[in-house]
């Protein structure tokens, strides 16, 4: 029987980063398994958006200290994670205005570098702009925008380099449990003892918890992205735009695209 000290389950972002951290903690013996490869779910489908600004103190915190990691991406965790620093614009509309304003007040009692614009200020970013709905906007100039999959790849290349071993195209079918406790996985590829397992499967995470009898309340949501093509009159630089009055963001794709895509299901 194959053992482990512990085993991720789930090749996304964050599994990819779990199992990176625990090998550079010098954990022995880390063992990351996914059903298909490395970004096959939802972080290989992400828009790759690097904001920070959230409503959650501890959200936004955690946002501000990753930004850090892309910023340095390439000497930090070594090859690349595509990120592009182009600033993100977030506005709402007036009835949101006070809620809004106070984030923004959170986020620089952060540490994070973050303002109020006006619909006129907004305006001198992107002509462009319709702003006839919007109470304020706040920019941020240090997000952007990255590649989730190559971010995920470079993690877990990283990890690998550093002991870690990964097991892709294998599904895990079942948890063992003596006691209260964990002691083994059961894949379709044979059965993995370990007391310890870390459930990083996203949408899937649920299902993986069930195993042991734990309930988590995940509910998994489309959302529809597209990328378009800019007219060759407006093919400026142009950060991040998100939209909470219509629930809708844009992200730049090089100079001639943007990606369009949903906030709401």
């Amino acid at each position: 029987m194959k053992k482990a000290d512990v085993v991720v389950i789930g090749a996304g972002i964050n599994g990819c980063t779990s199992a990176y951290q625990l090998v550079k903690d010098s954990v022995k013996n880390v063992l990351l398994i996914e059903k298909g490869f490395v970004a096959s779910g939802p972080t290989g489908l992400s828009s790759g958006i690097i904001r920070q600004h959230y409503t959650v103190k501890t959200l936004a915190e955690m946002a501000r200290d990753s930004l850090a990691v892309f910023k340095d991406f390439e000497e930090e965790i070594g090859g690349g994670a595509g990120f592009v620093q182009t600033g993100v614009v977030f506005f709402c509309g007036e009835k949101n205005r006070e809620p809004f304003e106070k984030s923004v007040a959170m986020h620089q009692t952060l540490g994070i570098r973050e303002r109020i614009l006006s619909p006129e200020e907004l305006k001198e970013v992107e002509p462009s702009l319709h702003t006839d709905d919007i109470g304020c906007g706040a920019y941020e100039p240090d997000g952007g925008y990255a590649d989730p999959a190559m971010a995920a790849n470079s993690y877990s290349l990283a990890a690998r380099e550093a002991g870690l071993e990964v097991m892709t195209d294998t599904e895990v079918i079942g948890l063992k449990v003596q006691g209260n406790r964990i002691c083994g996985v059961e894949t379709d590829k044979g059965e993995i003892s370990t007391e310890t397992v870390v459930n990083a499967a996203g949408p899937w995470g649920s299902r993986i918890a069930a195993m042991v009898g734990v309930e988590i309340p995940i509910k998994a949501s489309r959302h529809p992205v597209v990328n378009m093509l800019r007219p060759p009159e407006w093919r400026t630089s142009t950060p991040v735009w998100i939209d909470m009055v219509n629930g809708w963001y844009f992200k730049p794709e090089g100079l001639d695209a943007l990606m369009v895509g949903s906030i709401q299901p």
